[in-house]
């Protein structure tokens, strides 16, 4: 969360652990680490501040903050609620893989605690038979499980399945579960 001078109001963790990747801290207000992003981000705060209306909470965006190892992380802003002029900071990290949660998968299409399991190895990028080693089942009641994942997701192919899955695990918003 920063003010309208670009200064730190609030961050949470996540946020904080990539202070120092993408921007420096300078009098409390925050700056790209190059010219492109601070020009970048200089522009975000100015269209959400003056070029939307205080009621408009519509995220503005997306531009790229680079990082100092190279890679880019996007991001949003939009008007926050409340008194005065904030502006809400939204940063996303295309490289972080994130996963659906199970109980998700479960209550949102009906899967059972198999099928979740299988469609977590999917995003994952494991194939039939990794999982079924992984899981320690044989490759035909993978394949039949995944039958019943495709029909309950209303998706056709593993690819639809998979990109299904990534968008929902995208909008997990609590730590990222380690990798396998």
């Amino acid at each position: 969360m920063l003010n309208e001078e670009g200064g730190v109001i609030a961050a949470n963790a996540k946020a904080r652990s990539y202070l120092g990747q993408v921007w420096g801290l300078s009098g409390g207000k925050i700056s790209g680490i190059d010219r492109s992003s601070k020009e970048a981000l200089q522009q975000l705060l100015a269209r959400v501040l003056h070029g939307s209306r205080p009621g408009d909470r519509s995220a503005i965006g997306p531009i790229l903050l680079k990082r100092r190892d190279g890679t880019a992380l996007i991001v949003y802003a939009s008007r926050s609620p409340g008194p005065g002029e904030r502006v809400l900071i939204i940063l996303i990290d295309p490289n972080e893989r994130r996963e659906p949660m199970p109980f998700v998968l479960r209550q949102l299409f009906g899967l059972t605690a198999a099928e979740a399991r299988i469609a977590i190895e999917l995003v994952r990028g494991r194939g039939i038979k990794e999982i079924a080693a992984a899981l320690h089942v044989a490759e035909g009641t993978i394949r039949t499980q995944l039958k019943s994942i495709l029909a309950k997701t209303d998706t056709h192919r593993q690819a639809d399945l998979v990109g299904l899955l990534a968008r929902i695990g995208q909008a997990n918003l609590s730590p990222t579960p380690p990798a396998p």
